[in-house]
């Protein structure tokens, strides 16, 4: 129970009827097998541990099949990956097919909405399953369960009764993992699926967690027909006067004696100048391991940044709560379940960090478990196109494309989108994030401030405590002239130093200070804001570019947000830039650029397949045998010889190369799954199958679905633990099932004889199931 309406005693006035949870067929959950909420790691017999990444024995890995061809195994009917799935234009045919299924059924799905099913809260309709080509133009069709979905219900199984349990039970690690019975293998190529998989809830809450700036907002759900009611908060504790705002600053002070001691926000930026207290800001940069290290911030040593951020999290939930029970007093008792959290994050972090994101939110009891579905992650530019689009002042048409630029305090994110005739958006060029915005404006002006105060003086100003009040007095003068200039100052702008400092400036450095203050012009500043801006134009160029050399033609609409992007100069400068006015119709502001993303959120959260499709960020694929290659392998990294010639090193086979699930830049529907079937155990005396999954910014060569492991990086492993084999038993064959239409990677394991599988989040960790 979370904390607040524990002394209440009045029933609940509205309650989402349905009790079963929405199956999703992209295979990115699988369903519980004793009751709990269906997600890897929650049924009660998965061991949880958090473990470093480290990389799969090469003796586990799986061969491709192509990889035996000349081997006695292809007469026991193993089939090829290259006459079964054909080449990556045919895999491309066959997945722009399934997309014409998926828009069909979205339509069905809108106007099933408009009868009157909500989205959220309400039992959906059964829908007929599909029938799905195979290899050989057949079909097969996936059972349905009686819940209307393709997998059993989550609840009815009594604890110890679990399907597809033949042979032991899955043991995972880092972030769990689950398993169940399918009754018919999935066809060996992508599909699609309309079906959502987020589960009922009372509430749907938008959380952009920002760098420098952090904000919530809510929707109350019901069953009422018309535009949702999105609700942010704009009164914060120690606010200044005359400041509104969505959102709040991502700082914390905490207790130098005691750590339990804690300020958050606003208090904790007005408290910044006392030495009983250590200030933390930008600790969401620490996330990522990518981050430039002159960006990255400086944290204790005795709290872990992932332990920084949930502190922040909890202080935001209890403010929500607050919220929610002075506007809608009627819903006590509230628990994790009972909402859907949309956290929104820049296109360039890795999976590593959206997990590290997880797990600070289930610290602070945000959701229940880590791998929680109630919550879920949207792309930051990605929520601001669905704030414009949703809340826009003028009729945006379907066949509309757009171009959201989003400037934040740590990075810059763009997404080029098209409006199709359901006000869904189809990502059209690969977006783009990097690591811009305000806070590289704020290096340059307190490196500006260095060099005018001299760096022995600002090391002693910036770090002792006698001078901590005199320097947040001047960061927070420098904040709010940042956020009003317009790229003109009437007079320059004079920073007045303390007494204090300047006792310990040298004599020189106080000679070129004649008054005693930092002055600082016109061209002064624009120095400050103009390399940042650059690359921002830069960044959109490149969009823009993309978009002439696939002949997507002009842009209608231009919108520059986020908390840096309401800066008139920034704005003035991206938007009136020569090369960017050519190719854009309609330079666009909309209501509340500082909290579109925020309320784009919402809108996620309330339908997240209004992203009908987003470009593969990176290549996805899994590692495999190859043949060995005395050219650039040596005899040391041989992982298995040919039984029938094992002195032949020709046919002798290393771990060194990596079968390509997806291509990137290639165009993926939500919820789409990218499928390969027949890989296969070696030999009888295989004991572990290690599924590990590798990203590259490289494509494969023309013609080819392979890339070379060093060109890769290793994103996860899953390992699975095989029972001895009888004599004479067959050689188990798997398929393979990626998930790879949304921010989170999952991947699912099928063993084709019988039917048993495995579902997991992969997005960083090392994973083993023991059959």
């Amino acid at each position: 129970m979370w904390p607040f309406g524990k002394n209440k005693k009045k029933k609940e006035k509205e309650r989402l009827a349905s009790q079963a949870t929405l199956a999703a067929n992209a295979g990115h959950f699988s369903t519980s097998t004793n009751g709990s909420n269906g997600y890897p790691g929650s049924n009660g017999t998965a061991a949880a541990s958090s473990q470093p990444l480290r990389p799969a024995a090469p003796p586990g890995s799986l061969p491709s099949l192509d990889d035996w061809a000349t081997t006695p195994r292809v007469q026991q009917g193993l089939p090829s990956p290259r006459s079964e799935f054909g080449s990556m234009a045919q895999q491309q045919q066959q997945f722009l097919q399934q997309q014409q299924y998926f828009q069909q059924q979205q339509q069905q799905q809108q106007q099933q909405q408009q009868q009157g099913y909500p989205q959220y809260g309400m039992p959906q309709p059964q829908q007929q399953q599909p029938f799905m080509g195979g290899p050989n133009g057949g079909g097969m069709a996936r059972a349905a369960s009686s819940e209307g979905g393709s997998r059993p219900s989550s609840t009815g199984w009594p604890s110890g009764e679990r399907p597809g349990m033949m042979m032991g039970q899955v043991l995972t690690h880092s972030t769990g993992g689950s398993q169940q019975a399918l009754p018919t293998v999935p066809p060996p190529h992508p599909m699609t699926s309309p079906e959502t998989d987020t589960p009922p809830c009372k509430y749907v809450v938008g959380i952009d967690f920002g760098t420098t700036y952090t904000g919530f907002a809510f929707h109350r759900v019901t069953a009422k027909k018309g535009l949702p009611e999105i609700v942010g908060n704009e009164m914060w504790e120690d606010q200044p006067m005359g400041l509104f705002s969505y959102k709040t600053p991502t700082v914390m002070s905490y207790g130098t004696a005691n750590r339990d001691n804690k300020l958050y926000s606003w208090s904790a930026k007005a408290q910044g100048h006392d030495v009983n207290f250590e200030r933390i800001e930008r600790v969401k940069l620490a996330l990522e391991e990518t981050i430039p290290e002159n960006m990255r911030p400086k944290l204790p040593s005795d709290l872990p940044a992932e332990h920084i951020i949930a502190d922040f999290l909890a202080w935001i939930r209890d403010r929500m709560l607050a919220m929610i029970q002075d506007r809608y007093p009627m819903d006590t008792n509230l628990k994790p379940n009972d909402f859907l959290f949309c956290f929104t994050v820049p296109v360039g972090w890795s999976h590593g960090a959206h997990q590290a994101l997880r797990r600070a939110a289930s610290r602070a009891r945000l959701i229940d478990h880590e791998n929680s579905k109630h919550l879920i992650f949207c792309y930051e530019p990605e929520a601001a196109a669905l704030a414009c689009v949703h809340e826009s002042d003028i009729d945006i048409t379907p066949g509309s494309k757009m171009l959201v630029v989003d400037c934040g305090g740590g990075t810059v994110d763009l997404f080029l989108c098209k409006l199709d005739e359901n006000n869904d958006l189809e990502e059209l060029t690969l977006s783009d994030g990097r690591f811009l915005g305000a806070t590289r404006v704020d290096t340059n002006f307190f490196t500006l401030l260095r060099q005018r105060i001299g760096l022995v003086a600002f090391d002693k100003f910036k770090s002792q405590p006698e001078f901590r009040k005199q320097y947040t007095e001047i960061e927070w003068k420098w904040e709010f002239f940042k956020r009003q200039f317009n790229g003109t100052l009437r007079d320059p702008l004079a920073i007045t130093l303390p007494q204090q400092l300047l006792r310990i400036m040298s004599p020189a450095k106080l000679n070129e200070l004649s008054t005693g203050e930092v002055i600082l012009t016109q061209e002064d500043v624009r120095s400050l804001f103009d390399p940042v801006i650059e690359e921002i134009i830069a960044a959109t160029r490149a969009q823009l570019r993309q978009a002439e050399e696939q002949g997507i033609g002009r842009v209608n609409y231009l919108y520059v947000v986020g908390g840096f992007g309401c800066n008139a100069y920034v704005r003035k400068r991206v938007t009136e830039d020569t090369e960017v006015a050519q190719h854009v119709d309609y330079p666009m502001l909309p209501r509340r650029p500082d909290a579109a993303v925020l309320r784009g959120a919402v809108w996620c959260a309330l339908n997240h397949q209004n992203i009908k499709s987003r470009r593969a960020r990176r290549t996805i694929g899994i590692q495999v045998l190859r043949r060995f290659d005395p050219n650039r392998d040596s005899p040391s990294e041989i992982a298995s010889f040919d039984p029938t010639a094992p002195n032949d090193l020709s046919r002798a086979h290393v771990a060194k190369s990596v079968f390509v699930f997806a291509v990137r830049g290639m165009s993926v529907p939500y919820n789409a799954r990218l499928v390969r079937g027949g890989f296969c155990v070696r030999s009888t005396d295989q004991r572990v199958i290690n599924v590990c999954v590798y990203a590259s910014d490289a494509t494969p060569p023309a013609g080819s679905n392979r890339l070379e492991i060093d060109d890769c990086e290793l994103v996860g492993t899953i390992s699975i633990q095989l029972p001895p084999f009888a004599a004479g038993q067959a050689l188990p064959r798997f398929t393979i099932e990626i998930s790879y239409g949304r921010v989170e990677l999952a991947v699912r394991i099928v063993d084709e004889a019988t039917g048993q599988e495995w579902s997991q989040f992969l997005n960083h960790g090392h994973f083993e199931i023991h059959q």
